[in-house]
């Protein structure tokens, strides 16, 4: 879902639709490099507790790490998108004479 998303907000730049107070591509591409370094690091975290028969806790500690700054990321992402929202839709919708 989240690629299909990128790559929507990616088309946009293109086209020159986006808004230009609001730049929220930069934000979507971030949380889309975000996805996919966490399937990374599970795939990696997967295969140590194979190994090992155990828990790492140097990877839960990292885990808990990248889960606080993704909930930071997701909250500057709504406050960005909402603090913009009626100027976008502004820039948007063309004025009627």
């Amino acid at each position: 879902m989240v690629f299909l998303i990128s790559a929507l907000y990616g088309g946009m730049t293109f086209d020159q639709t986006e808004c230009t107070k609001c730049h929220m591509v930069r934000w979507v591409h971030i949380e889309t490099g975000y996805y996919i370094f966490n399937l990374f690091f599970v795939y990696c975290y997967y295969n140590n507790i194979k190994r090992h028969n155990r828990e790492n806790l140097k990877f839960m500690i990292f885990n808990c790490m990248l889960n606080v700054v993704h909930s930071g990321w997701l909250i500057y992402g709504n406050v960005i998108y909402f603090k913009y929202h009626d100027d976008c839709n502004k820039e948007w919708v063309p004025e009627e004479d």
